[in-house]
């Protein structure tokens, strides 16, 4: 008997701008209040058992803090073998503002941000058909010679690291908030995340993600363009997504409407048939007396690589509620769409 190495990935997500809590522990998704977001992503329907992630994010922020806490649980199921990966990640974060400012408005900040948590990955062994089970004319009608692995389950530590940084920029009559994000997840890991024993960790995830919000001196009632693009590596894996959302954020009815278009490229070094896909997303939010809510769905249409026509399409949705704490009504309109300081 012999092994060959393998190497694991991380789930990605299409919806850049609705997943930074995912990628970055060190984003603060509000000012000071509760934040409860999350994800569900179908890929490949059409292929038995599936491929679905479900990730769920909690954040709480005391207001006037610069000290932000959050959790990330996430399910992610692997076909119709049953392979489950399950984690769960408790976040710290620390706003650090730098005293650069004009007309008393801070211009640049810096959060940084660590996680520790724990992933399980297991497998439903009674789900698998080998070779040696079939035959060509009865079907499956025997046991498999294959010895089942005295390892269900795998336990293993994790934690990571996450710096994001806020540039707020002028350009004649238009305003730039830029938002800059660098993580690098599995920094540190202890045990194995095989199944069969073997050392085989979980690779580093190094991510890149920049947005902004392109605005005139006035933000409501006007066309919002913004922005992102978002950098993947875990091991000879890379994959570039990039994109726009177009939206309007209505003040007087406190609520915000956005279409958008992203572009994905999975590149994998050791595999000529490299994946690309379009994936036009749509969005809504809304105020309501304390809580902002908001949801929106893409769908992935591949150019290459995998036949959606024949695997099913994928489909991903997001929703978002915040709550703020106090007696003030939700000041922010929007949660994609990010105003920039006067100055």
């Amino acid at each position: 008997m012999f092994y060959v190495n393998g190497w694991g990935q991380d789930p990605s997500f299409s919806q850049i701008d609705n997943t930074l809590v995912y990628y970055h522990s060190s984003y603060m998704p509000i000012k000071g209040g509760v934040n409860v977001s999350g994800v569900y992503r179908n890929q490949w329907s059409e292929v038995p058992g599936g491929f679905t992630t479900q990730f769920l994010h909690v954040d709480i922020k005391p207001a006037k803090k610069n000290t932000g806490f959050g959790l990330n649980i996430c399910n992610d199921i692997e076909g119709a073998a049953f392979i489950k990966t399950q984690r769960a990640d408790l976040i710290v974060r620390q706003k650090c503002p730098i005293r650069y400012k004009i007309k008393k408005k801070e211009l640049v900040s810096l959060t940084f941000g660590g996680y520790v948590g724990v992933q399980r990955k297991s497998l439903d062994w009674s789900k698998l058909v080998f070779s040696d089970e079939i035959d060509p004319v009865f079907g499956i009608y025997q046991n498999s010679s294959q010895l089942t692995p005295t390892i269900l389950n795998s336990l293993f530590y994790d934690c990571g690291i996450s710096v994001s940084g806020e540039f707020k920029f002028k350009l004649n009559e238009y305003r730039i908030p830029l938002d800059l994000h660098a993580s690098l997840n599995h920094f540190l890991s202890r045990g194995w995340e095989s199944l069969q024993g073997l050392d085989t960790r979980l690779p580093r995830l190094f991510v890149i993600t920049a947005a902004t919000t392109i605005q005139k001196n006035s933000f409501y009632n006007i066309p919002l363009i913004k922005p992102t693009i978002q950098y993947e590596k875990q091991s000879t894996i890379h994959r570039i997504k990039c994109g726009s959302l177009v939206g309007y954020l209505d003040d007087r009815n406190d609520r915000s409407f956005y279409l958008g278009m992203y572009y994905s490229s999975f590149i994998n070094t050791r595999y000529r048939g490299n994946a690309y896909s379009i994936i036009p997303a749509v969005g809504y939010e809304k105020v309501v007396n304390d809580f902002l809510i908001g949801v929106a769905y893409s769908h992935d249409m591949n150019l290459s690589g995998v036949n959606f026509s024949n695997v099913g399409p994928v489909h991903e949705i997001t929703f978002a509620i915040n709550a703020v704490t106090g007696d003030k009504k939700y000041k922010s309109k929007s949660n994609i769409f990010k105003k920039c300081a006067d100055f």
